[in-house]
């Protein structure tokens, strides 16, 4: 499930209710629930109707492999534009 967070948060690492209850492909109140005890883990920290994911913390629950990935691929494409 953190994954499946972190793979639905935007490329700031922002996620919101929607997204992630649109990617469990199930109800809101379920996936505010999970997403309150990411929260209380530390895997998310909410500001105000977003949440930020925490990447250092995905790997509490698993494997945050799907997440690093895309990650230093879109790092690597950042620095060869700039270039």
């Amino acid at each position: 499930m953190a994954a499946i967070a972190a793979d639905a948060a935007d490329a700031d690492g922002l996620l919101t209710a929607a997204a992630f209850r649109d990617r469990l492909n199930n109800g809101r109140k379920v996936a505010i629930l999970i997403l309150e005890f990411f929260d209380k883990a530390g895997v998310t920290i909410r500001f105000g109707d977003v949440r930020r994911v925490r990447l250092d913390r995905i790997g509490l629950f698993g494997s945050a492999d799907c997440r690093r990935d895309r990650l230093a691929a879109e790092s690597a494409a950042a620095r060869g534009r700039e270039d």
